[in-house]
């Protein structure tokens, strides 16, 4: 097993919080992240083999949890979601050969791993379903470059927690666009690639949440980068998710 460092290093300075600006988190949250980042590396030698940690980055995003507002994000209405302390780390390094024509990715949730061809804005019926997160947003940030890739994620599949959203926010481990634009990007993949006709929260909180604090959002498409506001939630809230923050 992977020592404590190794996910230390590997995240260096891609901390959630660091990369956004956001406020230091708790250090049994960063110790969280580093612990499945080690794991993360663990997978990926399982499948890639060795390789030097310096070549490989890491990405983490949260879930989330909707806690006012269920279906009223695609009516252009108020919602109040907020992160969750389950993660999706997205770890992996560029192909040594970018003369090949494909991705490989391998998830903690799947048996089967996922190549998805170039150009990626080619949309493929084939295609795994959770490919298609992966590979619209290599088409739509206009990525030509190829990786080695493992998702490793604590969030339930299909539970609501986000975890599609979490994992559009980080596959290309380099930071989207900021803010809004990221969010709307990644809600793009949903629409175009992934055909789920979603609103704007998932993307939105993942891609501005603070520790331990709701996200109160006006989904209207004017609106939402003015009138968001973040509202501190005490860890022992009563709400179940919420006590372990």
């Amino acid at each position: 097993m992977a020592d404590y460092s190794i996910g230390e290093k590997i995240l260096e300075e891609r901390l959630y919080e660091k990369e956004t600006n956001r406020p230091p988190e708790p250090e049994h949250v960063v110790n969280l992240k580093h612990g499945m980042v080690r794991e993360a590396y663990e997978l990926f030698l399982t499948h890639f083999g060795a390789s030097p940690v310096d070549e490989l980055k890491a990405a983490v995003a949260p879930g989330r949890v909707n806690l006012i507002g269920d279906h009223i994000d695609y009516c252009d209405g108020f919602v109040l979601p907020m992160a969750i302390p389950l993660y999706t780390v997205v770890l992996g390094r560029k192909a040594s050969d970018q003369k090949r024509s494909f991705t490989n990715v391998f998830s903690s949730h799947f048996p089967d791993p996922l190549v998805i061809q170039r150009p990626y804005d080619k949309i493929v019926t084939e295609c795994l379903s959770w490919g298609r997160y992966i590979q619209g947003v290599l088409a739509l940030t206009g990525c030509g470059l190829c990786f080695d890739v493992v998702v490793h994620s604590n969030i339930p599949l299909g539970s609501g927690l986000s975890s599609s959203a979490a994992l559009e926010h980080r596959i290309t481990l380099e930071p989207l666009p900021r803010g809004v634009r990221s969010a709307e990007l990644c809600r793009r993949v949903e629409h175009e690639y992934a055909e789920v006709p979603c609103g704007i929260m998932d993307q939105f909180v993942i891609a501005l949440a603070e520790h331990a604090h709701a996200l109160r959002i006006d989904c209207s498409r004017k609106q939402r980068e003015q009138t968001r506001k973040y509202i501190h939630w005490p860890r022992k809230s009563g709400v179940g998710p919420l006590n372990h923050l």
